[in-house]
């Protein structure tokens, strides 16, 4: 087994994933797995982030090439700690064309799903069960959203529903998984300036309200370290409530957003029992 923790990072070879990378590298005592399908991102990185880091050329997407991956990592290395299911692209943007033919249209381009929203499902899927095999005392998944989690944008309708899947997903997923001692987060942050934001589009937000890629990295740091964070309002989270939760990052900031409140005691308790049959009957 490994003397060194092991991280996996998909979408890894640049921004947020690469940053991520970076700052696991500066803390030492970590061997890095960048999971990326854009191989020039990772040739034209500085040799020595190339030579302190392991690349698999993969489409996240595609199950089978991910599950064997893992395998591969989990065998060569005898473990892995930390999974930043990070992968996503930001779509295609002519859902709202509209075409004067009375054919139907050609079907939508909804690759955004299956990068941003399935493949999270598979890595996250992934990682439980290898976390599992080890019986580590403390594994991390942290899953990168971003804002459109939370709010619409309206002009990619598609890529909003595959971000708001992700918070559900979370919320389902790490109640769960805690019980094995893997903690399941989900950071959202805002505009950051990456490559998945053409120059045009980047420029229609004024840099005052950028969020830079070191609060992002530091704050998959924390919760990577499992330790009470507090955030902007004052909220803290104790080290044993550091699961399940989204991580809202706006320009320098970070905030802990709650799962929306039921609307009255009769929702509340669908909900509740639902989840609690779920749990008597398959879990």
């Amino acid at each position: 087994m490994s003397a060194f923790r092991v991280a996996l990072i998909t979408g890894g070879a640049s921004g947020i994933g690469l940053g991520v990378a970076e700052g696991l590298l500066a803390q030492k005592g970590w061997r890095v797995y960048l999971l990326d399908r854009n191989v020039k991102a990772f040739e034209n990185l500085n040799p020595e982030i190339k030579a302190a880091t392991n690349f698999r050329n993969i489409d996240v997407a595609d199950y089978d090439s991910l599950a064997t991956v893992f395998k591969d990592i989990y065998v060569h290395e005898g473990r892995i700690d930390f999974v930043f299911a990070n992968a996503g692209i930001g779509g295609a943007l002519d859902f709202y064309e509209t075409k004067d033919e009375i054919a139907p249209p050609p079907k939508p381009n909804i690759s955004a799903i299956d990068v941003n929203l399935n493949s999270v499902c598979y890595t996250t899927y992934l990682a439980a069960h290898y976390f599992k095999l080890q019986k580590l005392e403390d594994a991390s998944v942290v899953i990168t959203v971003s804002e459109a989690g939370l709010y619409p944008v309206i002009f990619a309708p598609v890529y909003t529903a595959s971000k708001h899947g992700l918070i559900g997903f979370l919320r389902a997923v790490a109640p769960v998984l805690i019980d094995h001692k893997i903690r399941v987060n989900a950071i959202c942050p805002g505009t950051v300036p990456t490559p998945i934001l053409p120059p045009e589009l980047l420029k229609l937000w004024p840099e005052e309200i950028h969020t830079p890629l070191s609060n992002v990295v530091k704050t998959v740091l924390a919760l990577v370290d499992g330790k009470e964070m507090t955030d902007a309002v004052g909220t803290k989270v104790s080290a044993d409530r550091l699961y399940g939760q989204t991580v809202e990052l706006s320009v320098d900031k970070i905030y802990f957003r709650s799962q929306p409140e039921y609307c009255d005691e009769a929702s509340k308790q669908v909900s509740h029992i639902v989840n609690s049959f779920t749990e008597a009957t398959s879990l």
